[in-house]
């Protein structure tokens, strides 16, 4: 695996084992953080909008999470990658499933 050196430093915001996965195995060295923000109470109309919305919600409680001051002056330049990812089924978007039984149910729905 190549060594990828940046110019800056990458704050990967997601709890993501997949994301963290395809950064690492691209060579790229990244610091992780994650965001406490209530998913279900981010709703949009549309999926796309939706999918937007979380990963700026995400971005904005890791950014007011950093430090400020003097150490703004002094910071390495960083990239913040946040993301989510729905899924809709029959046109409507399906939420994570909270425990086992939601999880059965959303297979038995999704798959008959």
């Amino acid at each position: 695996m190549e060594d990828k050196t940046c110019q800056f430093k990458i704050l990967l915001g997601s709890s993501s084992i997949t994301r963290r996965k395809i950064l690492a195995e691209m060579g790229y060295e990244f610091t992780l953080m994650s965001a406490d923000i209530d998913e279900k109470g981010i709703r949009k109309e549309m999926p796309e909008e939706l999918v937007i919305a979380l990963a700026e919600a995400k971005a904005e409680a890791i950014l007011h999470g950093l430090p400020i001051g003097d150490y703004i002056r002094e910071a390495e330049p960083a990239l913040l990658i946040t993301s989510d990812q729905v899924v809709v089924y029959e046109g409507v978007v399906r939420e994570k499933p909270a425990n086992e039984k939601e999880v059965r149910e959303f297979i038995k729905d999704t798959f008959p």
